[in-house]
């Protein structure tokens, strides 16, 4: 009885180790890292939760500041180095403009957009290097790894696991200087970078993976405006026919025909003009020479304010704009004289609004006494006591949505530039392209829609994808597909090319370069190209027909490892090869005769030449041997011989020697030839017959053998005397 109780007692602790253990997690992640915001997403698999889904952040929110920032030693991103931006803007940098292209980047990358404390680096796609000494934006190419060190993070909580491989989506004017910098930054945090997939790639993945495109073909039109940058992508959506299992299915795939840029212009370009808006106007109702853009404090709260105010005016036509400020005032004798020291007020209480207006009735006699001389305008401005030698400022004013748009005239023309050029480039009008999406967080400003509309001749705009995560959703299927744990259920091809052509430029000393030398190895937007080589011997050995039948199967061939090669069958890949053999090879050996055949033309007539030579003097020989016969014969045996055995000897062994050089010429090496598999077939068969046959099978064969080395010793014997005979 007690065995079986320690069974049970040992099964049950076996079970109960097995339920303890967690299983085993696969999971992967996807980063988008924007000109202002970050956006994470994780696809894993787990019971009762999406596979896909975007990681929140310590504020719950979906969507983190794209900020790193520096303060006390300590490196923040995020909501953290966004809580520090007004206070300590000049210790604040954007994570991606870290790896600006512009060619003297700067923590901000427009001068427009940046303030007088932003330092510029010395590389082209450099990061912003350490100043002690001032402590502001102190990020090296080393601390750049902080950019991606919170995604990282954001990724591991949302999955309860570390998440190690990721896809990094990146706008498509990065160059490889800024591909090469942003990949090593992420290696540093730990990274494993799957792949870097351009923005437009991970958007129209994002479009096509739940349609159908078997019925029809599209051309679809992706419109991004960020806050950096914006672009336009024309992306061909279609339907193939490929194998699967054995059966012919139709599988969707899409391919990004073209893209245009503007790296300059975004909702930042939008905010600045707010900016200069609101400042002119401060400083024309301050006055006494005082300039708000001389403070940085200044005017990182209002650039703040402005964010605020533009996203609002997207959905209402009148605004009334605030801002709170503290004015450091100095009192000469009975005069109250507001300085050029201006700082914004980070901290106020603003329940001393009530004193408002007892401090304005104050103001107002020292004016009517003569006191005090203010000749501008004071009524949007509203005072607070703050200090005891200074006032905190509430400054009030109102904007319209007309006045926006208008101060933003000359950049609605510009934001239709890279559709103009698209379509250009593209030979395609208006009317071929099915739809015009939407995606980026500036594409919510009405005037831009309503140009847009204006432009294409279309009543609404499609918005079916969300402006803010469509990105790095997207980016997050093909991380999944380049996962080894994680397979989709639907599968849709893509096909995307190079923003930018590889271009061969020779260089060299006393070198005097033209545009003319450079040589076009692959344009931009277009695979590889596939080129027989065209040389004279090929024009030579194969028509035009063959030449265009050839490069259009090796196309076929190639398209078809893009899309389906991976997770083709073996017996697949074979009719493939078959395919391009049953074109190429009858080239390639006429090709190669071409070649070899002068070759053993030439040691033929080599060989024979010197045959030639042997016969001419084993003529010679005989003819010596037949006189020397003939007068052997004429003379009696008692005397002198005519000739000797030795000199017989002599003579034959002479002309063997010559017969051995002969043998010394390099012979051309004998093509072996494989079975094909049809052949193994039969012997494969017969090595499994009965008992019987094989015992039958076995003595012929000996038997055979025996007489093949009969034939070889009669054929060796035969081959000594031919040989001796020359």
């Amino acid at each position: 009885m007690a065995q079986p109780r320690t069974w049970g007692i040992l099964l049950a602790v076996l079970v109960a180790a097995v339920v303890a253990v967690p299983p085993a997690t696969a999971a992967v992640a996807s980063i988008d890292l924007g000109s202002e915001w970050l956006k994470v997403a994780a696809v894993h698999l787990a019971p009762g939760r999406m596979p896909i889904a975007v990681a929140i952040n310590e504020m719950s929110k979906r969507k983190s500041p794209a900020l790193a920032a520096l303060a006390d030693g300590n490196r923040l991103a995020g909501e953290e180095a966004a809580g520090i931006t007004a206070r300590h803007p000049s210790r604040c940098s954007p994570a991606r403009g870290t790896f600006s292209p512009s060619p003297s980047p700067t923590c901000s990358p427009s001068p427009s957009r940046s303030s007088s404390h932003t330092t510029s680096s010395p590389t082209r796609a450099a990061l912003p290097r350490s100043a002690a000494t001032t402590g502001r934006c102190t990020l090296s190419r080393r601390s750049s790894r902080w950019c991606f060190t919170m995604p990282a993070g954001l990724a591991d909580a949302h999955v309860g696991a570390p998440v190690r491989d990721a896809v990094i989506a990146v706008p498509p004017y990065f160059g490889q200087a800024e591909r090469r910098a942003l990949t090593q930054a992420a290696q540093l945090a730990g990274i494993n970078v799957l792949a870097l997939i351009n923005e437009h790639a991970g958007a129209a993945l994002q479009y096509g993976i739940d349609k159908d495109f078997s019925n029809a073909s599209r051309h679809v039109i992706f419109y991004d405006m960020g806050a950096g940058s914006t672009y336009a992508a024309l992306v061909y959506y279609s339907a193939y026919n490929a194998k699967e299992y054995g059966k012919t299915v139709s599988a969707n795939q899409f391919q990004v025909k073209d893209v245009r840029w503007n790296s300059k212009l975004g909702g930042v370009e939008m905010e600045m003009r707010l900016v200069n808006y609101f400042a002119d106007q401060f400083n024309k109702q301050l006055g006494n020479g005082v300039d708000i853009r001389q403070s940085p404090k200044a005017m990182a709260k209002l650039k703040k304010q402005v964010k605020r105010t533009k996203e609002i005016l997207s959905a209402t036509l009148l605004l009334q704009f605030s801002l709170n400020l503290c004015i450091t005032t100095s009192i000469s004798g009975q005069s109250l004289v507001p300085s050029a020291s201006i700082l914004f007020y980070n901290s106020c209480d603003f329940s001393q609004l009530m004193l408002s207006a007892f401090l304005s009735l104050i103001l107002s006699v020292l004016c009517a006494c003569g006191k005090v001389a203010l000749n501008n305008d004071w009524s949007n401005f509203h005072f607070v006591t703050y200090r005891a030698n200074g006032f905190c400022v509430c400054y009030r004013s109102t904007i319209t949505r007309e006045k926006f748009e208008e101060l933003c005239e000359d950049l609605w023309e510009q934001a239709l530039t890279p559709v103009k050029e698209v379509l250009a480039h593209s030979d395609m009008k208006i009317d071929d392209i099915y739809a015009v999406e939407l995606i980026g967080g500036a594409t919510r400003v009405p005037k831009l829609q309503a140009k847009l509309q204006e432009f294409l001749g279309r009543r609404e705009l499609d918005k079916h994808l969300d402006a803010d995560e469509a990105i790095v959703l997207g980016a997050s299927l093909h991380a999944a597909n380049l996962s080894d744990g994680i397979k989709l259920n639907r599968k849709l091809g893509m096909i995307d090319g190079s923003t930018y052509a590889f271009i061969l430029e020779i260089d060299g000393p006393d070198y005097v370069k033209d545009e003319s030398i450079d040589q076009i190895l692959v344009p931009r937007m277009k695979k590889m190209p596939i080129k027989l080589e065209e040389s004279t011997e090929i024009l030579t050995v194969s028509t035009e027909q063959e030449r265009e039948s050839f490069t259009e199967k090796l196309n076929e061939v190639q398209d078809w490892l893009y899309m389906d090669g991976e997770d083709a069958q073996a017996n697949e890949f074979k009719e493939r090869l078959d395919q391009l053999k049953a074109i190429g090879d009858p080239i390639l050996f006429r090709l190669s005769e071409l070649k070899a055949r002068p070759d053993a033309c030439e040691n033929a007539r080599l060989y024979l030449s010197e045959l030639q030579k042997v016969v001419n003097e084993a003529e010679k020989v005989k003819g010596w041997l037949e006189e020397k016969e003939t007068l052997q014969k004429s003379t009696p045996a008692h005397s002198q011989p005519a000739f000797t055995s030795e000199e017989v000897v002599d003579k034959i062994l002479d002309l063997q020697d010559k017969v051995a050089s002969i043998n010394r010429i390099p012979k051309p090496k004998p093509k072996i030839e494989k079975k094909p598999a049809k052949e193994e077939e039969p012997a494969h068969k017969e090595k499994t017959a009965s008992p019987e046959s094989a015992s039958d099978e076995t003595e012929s064969t000996a038997t055979s053998q025996e007489s093949k080395a009969t034939e070889g010793d009669q054929s060796t014997t035969e081959g000594d005397q031919s040989h001796d005979e020359l």
